[in-house]
């Protein structure tokens, strides 16, 4: 570790706008100015100086951070960086002495610092948290390498970084962005099958993906089979050039090997993606089936808020008729509980439910209104929510003619 030694400071920002930030925006800050644009001297404390982000650390010396000058030349920009120590004693940190944290008033999607390591084998650790603190993501850098550490995540509250348990290193420039529009992914594909259904059926899924970028993606298919946690699911890896689309017929088989339903969760490193899906029955005369888009995080449902499934029925036949399944697929690394509240078309409320949901499991009950009603709904719709912190989750529902098993796709909206 570098002797700590006498030294200024001066903290610093360079900054796109301090009101809450907007959907695309990207702020920079670089601990030379104040948000007005005063040159920041040394050893000021910045705890809530930058108002939709508060600075404090975690097992420090104090709760404060604080600009510092001792910063070698070679990373970040001007002489500023910070640290869990004030003036005069050296900025270099580690996770054993405590870690910065960063808690944002508007919740952003990616989060970089600048980091410059002492000796060859330092490295430094970024974790992302949700409101319920939560982890979301966690990037270690590559040993004795200079230059940002970065993570990003869906509704990102808080993150905390410093020196990789013992090494040590120090910290200047923080660029956090707020997406614009759906994340480009990672995508969930709801609902895949390689299986028999009801009434004879048997269900297949073919998936698609295109790289609408002109440069090569590295392309990660998870399966994520229903009715169980997923913490670490299989994995298989692939390369799409630009411009490239590929299919992947009948893609549990085919990809893992695999029997049963599930969720597909397709992540792209470079180029920019898109994902879609037919899950189809095969029958002697043919094929039939649904047309299944692959979904962001942030077309998800969160807490407080509220989503339906419309245009749904179930009959007391199970020749005639139609009926509906309900798919939920949490998105979230920890169990939450979905609640879910059935009514018909008349807003007359039938009966509620509630589903436990482990980390990243899916699930499907099918025939859902028979387990709120015995009688028949002829039109009804499906209010989901969830009252767990940080829960993000899908849902959809799956109307299937019970006489020839043909059935469309309903993503809760």
């Amino acid at each position: 570790m570098l002797q700590r030694k006498v030294m200024y400071l001066v903290a610093a920002v360079a900054v796109l706008g301090w009101a809450s930030p907007t959907a695309g925006q990207a702020i920079l800050i670089d601990f030379e100015h104040d948000p007005s644009g005063n040159v920041m001297l040394p050893g000021m404390r910045i705890d809530a100086l930058y108002g939709s982000m508060y600075f404090s650390t975690v097992s420090g010396p104090s709760s404060h951070v604080y600009t510092t000058n001792d910063k070698p030349a070679g990373f970040g920009s001007g002489t500023n960086g910070i640290s869990i120590y004030a003036p005069p004693t050296s900025s270099d940190f580690n996770e054993g002495g405590g870690r910065i944290r960063v808690t944002f008033e508007s919740s952003p999607s990616s989060v970089c610092i600048a980091f410059r390591p002492n000796d060859p084998d330092d490295r430094a650790v970024m974790r992302a948290y949700d409101a319920a603190n939560h982890q979301l993501a966690e990037t270690i850098s590559a040993a004795g390498v200079t230059g940002n550490v970065c993570v990003s995540a869906f509704s990102i509250h808080h993150v905390e970084f410093a020196g990789y348990a013992n090494y040590y290193g120090r910290f200047d420039d923080l660029s956090v962005s707020y997406a614009a529009g759906p994340m480009s992914g990672p995508f969930y594909l709801p609902a895949a099958a390689n299986s028999p259904g009801v009434g004879g059926t048997s269900w297949r899924t073919n998936v698609e993906i295109l790289n609408r970028s002109s440069g090569t993606a590295n392309v990660s298919i998870e399966w994520l089979p229903w009715n169980q946690a997923n913490p670490s699911p299989v994995k298989q890896t692939y390369t799409l050039g630009g411009g490239r689309a590929m299919r992947y017929e009948n893609a549990v088989a085919t990809l893992f090997g695999a029997s049963g339903s599930g969720t597909l969760r397709i992540t792209g490193l470079g180029g920019n993606l898109l994902v879609n899906a037919r899950t189809y029955n095969t029958a002697a005369s043919g094929t039939y089936g649904q047309y299944i888009g692959g979904l962001v995080l942030s077309d998800g449902v969160q807490p407080a808020r509220q989503q339906v499934l419309l245009h749904l029925s179930q009959s007391t036949s199970d020749t005639t008729g139609f009926r509906t399944n309900l798919g939920l697929v949490s998105a979230t690394p920890y169990q939450i509980v979905v609640n879910a509240a059935f009514y018909d078309r008349t807003g007359a409320l039938l009966g509620t439910k509630t589903y436990t949901l482990r980390e990243y499991e899916s699930t499907q009950i099918t025939k859902v209104f028979n387990t709120v009603t015995s009688g028949g709904v002829e039109d009804g719709y499906i209010v989901v929510s969830s009252d767990s912190p940080g829960a993000v989750f899908f849902a959809y529902a799956s109307m299937i003619d019970n006489r020839s098993g043909d059935g469309v796709h309903i993503p809760a909206r």
